[in-house]
């Protein structure tokens, strides 16, 4: 195991790993680490499941790690500069004016690990298709770039949810982690 592995497993542990479907997720999330650390193939990370399964745990993890590491792997000679990572939640990618979304794109453009948590949560107000829209450019400006995201969204209704562009490029050189963890509020509340 190198140390790049244990660091990955000393932040993952403060998140309980005791189910089935949580461990999946960390064991997929190692993996994924493991292969950026590396400079492995690019590709794109999706993790879906119920609300309150620890994806959002998951993508701050992998968030921390990768920053946590960047100089690591700079001076281990793995990467040119250390690594840039950054993360955001989708909604207030939403929210943006048109300037500050510019902005945002080309802030990306030199992230190394971008990780976007909770697509699917935007309310599109004024029907307006918007971010539909941002979604597309933003997993097409992506393609070929380390990307996680995370949803709600089962991938069986991306299609009917966005739109066939969206759910391709969701689908197109990407892991795809579908949780079967359950919500810790409902596992605390039976357990109660």
């Amino acid at each position: 195991m190198t140390p790049l592995e244990t660091t990955w497993q000393r932040k993952w542990l403060n998140m309980d790993a005791t189910s089935p479907g949580v461990q999946q997720m960390a064991t997929a999330a190692q993996s994924y680490a493991v292969r950026f650390a590396a400079k492995g193939p690019k590709r794109l990370l999706v993790v879906s499941g119920a609300t309150g399964a620890g994806k959002t745990h998951l993508a701050r993890s992998l968030y921390h790690w990768a920053q946590s590491v960047a100089i690591t792997l700079w001076t281990e000679g793995k990467w040119q500069a250390p690594p840039i990572a950054d993360f955001i939640e989708w909604s207030n990618l939403v929210k943006l004016d048109a300037r500050e979304w510019r902005d945002f794109l080309f802030d990306t453009d030199r992230t190394n690990l971008l990780v976007v948590d909770d697509i699917g949560s935007e309310v599109d107000q004024y029907k307006s298709g918007e971010p539909i829209e941002r979604l597309r450019l933003l997993l097409s400006r992506r393609e070929d770039k380390w990307t996680v995201v995370t949803t709600n969204v089962s991938p069986l209704v991306w299609q009917k949810t966005w739109d066939a562009r969206v759910a391709d490029r969701l689908m197109r050189n990407s892991q795809i982690i579908v949780t079967s963890a359950e919500s810790y509020a409902l596992v605390s509340r039976k357990a109660a």
